[in-house]
């Protein structure tokens, strides 16, 4: 009758200390990544439904014939309303378009804009009539001052063509 031998089954010490340091350092960078990925995609976010409200507004001023105005409250609040009296301030008499956006505490706008009204043609233009370009800064705030963008934070910039196009691109905040 032979003699079977029976070979050692499992992992030795190295094996398992090897894996294990392969797993901390893959779990390392994935949390160096994923921790400052909102900010990223708050920032993102909040451009993409502003740069939607745009084509809704300049839409909706060529359906209705009519001027809207996108118009923002401070660095965090935008809302766009379609003027119905045609004298391009806010009352109770106008009619609240698309909703409004809100920024999140992570996202302000890098500064205020004016008011910016698109006439019945889906030009943007000045309250008087006159052609308007504008450029909005979306970027991650500051956690230690709300009000500021973090200096070279994620930013997403929509620019407004006097033909009312907006366009939409992505960089890094610098004062």
């Amino acid at each position: 009758m032979a003699h079977e031998t029976k070979q050692a089954r499992g992992f030795t010490l190295l094996e398992v200390m090897i894996v294990a340091a392969i797993v901390a350092v893959t779990a390392s960078v994935s949390l160096a990544f994923f921790g400052s990925r909102p900010a990223r995609v708050y920032t993102d976010t909040a451009a993409k439904q502003f740069y939607t409200m745009l084509q809704d507004a300049r839409g909706e001023a060529i359906r209705s014939s009519r001027n809207v105005i996108v118009q923002a409250n401070g660095l965090r609040y935008i809302s766009v309303w379609r003027d119905e009296s045609g004298d391009g301030t806010v009352n109770e008499s106008r009619e609240f378009m698309r909703g409004e956006l809100k920024l999140t505490g992570e996202v302000l706008m890098s500064e205020e804009f004016t008011s910016v009204f698109y006439n019945h043609r889906g030009y943007l233009t000045e309250l008087n009539g006159s052609p308007a370009n504008r450029t909005v800064i979306f970027c991650v705030a500051d956690p230690n001052d709300g009000n500021r963008c973090l200096a070279e934070g994620r930013t997403a910039t929509i620019e407004i063509s006097a033909l009312g196009l907006p366009s939409l691109q992505y960089g890094v905040f610098s004062e």
